[in-house]
């Protein structure tokens, strides 16, 4: 892992965290990160684009052998894992100056044994090179931490057998955070990636009774405690989304074989404002 020290464009600004884009393959929805690209150089929610940075959790590439059974001709758009590592790169330097890091994904680690793709990838953006995972200290412009960030890659899934939407959804949120939330006790923001899934599981505020003389009042957690020991309710969660599409007209893919249920392409915007987090927000493509 790595331990980075980000120094923030101002008290406001948006984190764009994505990943799993999966170049090579004919399912990467390259139009939609050129999309997210365009959003990025563009205002944000009120904010300039100066304002807005990212973070890149990993999967840039297919990087499938021939062996691996999930390798189908019919969807690999470009063989070469030079030539996906070149176009990974050439995708990523638009925003080259916006991004804290590149995380290392499954994907690459899979060819680790013959070379560092992510690492390749970080050489030739001049992008920082973030390993699997990586926490961030966020800081103002005079280097004084604003909150902490803990990000991965992941492994797993995150799925649930409820028939209910509702609690489909609830139980996807509570896997995320059981995930994620005892990594590290001092950060405020937890991300992944790796699953596909668009999820997002905010600090949600607890009831509780005092009694102050002879009255009773009603009151609420609030997440206020930015440093040091973060209790996990008082956190948020994002599980990053991803580009890569499950159908494509005319030929099928292996999350399509392995009977996968859709996904919402897209990414997460981190919105800070006055020095914290107001909001994880979801960007489906």
């Amino acid at each position: 892992m790595q331990i980075i020290n980000y120094k923030l464009p101002g008290d406001d600004c948006n984190i764009f965290l994505f990943g799993d884009v999966h170049t090579g393959s004919l399912m990467s929805h390259e139009e939609g990160f050129k999309q997210m690209i365009d959003m990025m150089h563009s205002p944000y929610d009120g904010l300039a684009s100066k304002y807005n940075v990212g973070l890149d959790h990993g999967d840039q590439v297919e990087a499938i052998e021939v062996r691996d059974k999930r390798f189908c001709l019919e969807t690999t758009k470009i063989a070469s894992i030079d030539s996906q590592i070149q176009r990974a790169i050439d995708l990523r330097l638009p925003i080259q100056k916006k991004i804290v890091c590149l995380l290392k994904g499954n994907h690459e680690h899979a060819l680790i044994r013959f070379t560092n793709i992510t690492e390749r990838i970080s050489l030739g953006t001049g992008i920082r090179y973030g390993t699997y995972t990586v926490v961030i200290n966020y800081t103002d412009q005079k280097g004084r931490l604003i909150f902490k960030h803990f990000a991965t890659h992941g492994n797993g899934q995150i799925r649930s057998d409820a028939d209910d939407p509702i609690r489909q959804l609830s139980n996807k949120r509570l896997s995320l955070k059981r995930k994620l939330k005892n990594k590290f006790g001092d950060v405020l923001l937890n991300s992944m990636g790796n699953t596909h899934q668009l999820l997002v599981c905010k600090p949600e505020p607890i009831l509780y009774m005092t009694t102050q003389a002879n009255t009773i009042k009603q009151n609420y957690t609030e997440p206020r405690k930015k440093h040091g020991y973060i209790e996990p309710n008082h956190k948020w969660y994002a599980n990053t989304g991803s580009f890569l599409k499950m159908y494509e007209n005319g030929v099928d893919g292996y999350a399509e074989r392995a009977g996968y249920d859709p996904v919402e392409l897209g990414f997460i915007v981190c919105k800070i404002r006055n020095r914290t987090i107001s909001d994880l927000q979801k960007v489906p493509l």
